[in-house]
């Protein structure tokens, strides 16, 4: 049996984009770092925002794209 295709991520390396995370956290512009395997159903990336010391993982879910 074929095992069932992951969709592929909404976002590219070197996009920027508006992260609101769901339960806590600093929303704003950040770009995204790299591509992660999904979580459960949902793509994940590292993003990194200009104004942090660090890097974050989060899920496409909490993304979008930034204007």
């Amino acid at each position: 049996m074929k095992k069932p295709t992951v969709s592929s991520h909404r976002f590219k390396v070197g996009q920027t984009v508006f992260y609101t995370p769901g339960v806590s956290g600093r929303s704003g512009v950040f770009t995204i770092m790299q591509r992660l395997p999904p979580e459960s159903s949902d793509n994940q990336y590292r993003i990194k925002s200009a104004d942090e010391p660090f890097d974050r993982v989060v899920k496409e879910s909490e993304l979008e794209t930034a204007m």
